[in-house]
């Protein structure tokens, strides 16, 4: 998925983890607090189970995910740190019947005042791929960027619109449970091409202080591929819960990764960061860990905030 612009800031805010969990139903058909709100927290540990399904024609491929996490995002700073201390991704091998996996460690940093991105990775497909083990640190860094002043503005603006068109869904005696479909009455568009389509249904769990608990995901989207232009169609379903969370964003320790060995720079190809990986090991696995680290849940507000403006070519919704 491409950048989709502070026009779409309502979609651009889906999710964080943190808080405690409760029931999957309401017990009462109000919510604690008048509207949610987006508050810096940090969780110890939470899990990523989802699929994403990409039809590109010819090249079709469909990934099932299990991860597990720590996260910690600072909305004052405008820093982020996100480990994937363990997960597998499995699935078909475009063009073929044959269902292969892959284990998978992914530290992420995201530095607003320093204009920077970091991301060391660990991919080891299972031996029957014949795919190498890909060990990499990324670095990428940008005077575009905008100070945490500027992005503190837009991500005003953004939750404004996220607090205008979310719905409460009652409390299940512990979280809150609120809901955002897209599109919905009154809410911006998207700024999309021409015959491109989007829907997104998220629904967000979170207590009297605003630590989320779990963020669930719909996304549809479709569209035309940019370099070819063949249809292109993305499904993504997506489950994120958390446990121990507590209020505020990483420390300085947390977003030190002097001791991640050698971060080699790296330049997105696109006019967003919309990839973590170095080209070389961009596959249909590592496609799918990037739509998970920087489209779904509240690290999107980051990275829709960091990047250059995007231009009409780049604003596609699928791959």
């Amino acid at each position: 998925m491409a950048a989709m612009g502070l026009g779409g800031a309502a979609l651009v805010l889906q999710g964080c983890g943190g808080g405690s969990g409760g029931g999957d139903h309401p017990v009462t058909d109000k919510c604690v607090n008048q509207h949610l709100d987006l508050v810096s927290q940090s969780s110890t540990g939470g899990s990523i189970t989802g699929s994403v399904k990409v039809d590109m024609g010819q090249t079709n491929f469909d990934v099932s995910l299990q991860m597990n996490t720590v996260q910690k995002i600072d909305l004052e700073k405008f820093n982020l740190r996100m480990d994937i201390t363990s997960g597998t991704a499995s699935g078909k091998l475009p063009g073929t019947d044959k269902t292969v996996s892959a284990k998978m460690q992914v530290q992420l940093i995201v530095n607003a005042a320093n204009k920077e991105v970091v991301a060391k990775y660990d991919i080891e497909p299972d031996a029957s791929t014949g795919l190498p083990a890909m060990k990499n640190c990324t670095k990428i860094t940008d005077d575009k960027i905008p100070s945490p002043a500027t992005i503190a503005q837009i991500f005003a603006l953004a939750k404004t619109e996220f607090q205008t068109f979310s719905t409460c869904s009652g409390n299940d005696g512990t979280n809150d449970i609120w809901k955002l479909k897209y599109p919905s009455p009154g809410m911006p568009n998207l700024p999309l091409p021409e015959g491109d389509s989007v829907t997104e249904e998220s629904v967000f769990k979170m207590n009297k202080d605003f630590l989320i608990s779990e963020v669930s995901e719909k996304i549809q989207a479709s569209g035309k591929d940019p370099k070819s232009g063949s249809s292109v169609s993305t499904s993504i379903d997506i489950d994120a819960k958390f446990d121990g969370s507590t209020a505020g964003g990483p420390s300085d320790s947390d977003m030190d990764y002097s001791g991640w060995g050698t971060c080699y720079p790296m330049t997105p190809p696109g006019n967003a960061i919309d990839t973590i990986f170095q080209p070389q090991d961009k596959t249909a696995v590592t496609d799918v860990i990037d739509k998970v680290v920087l489209e779904s849940t509240l690290r999107r507000i980051f990275l829709a905030s960091m990047h250059k403006k995007p231009k009409s070519e780049d604003k596609h919704v699928v791959v």
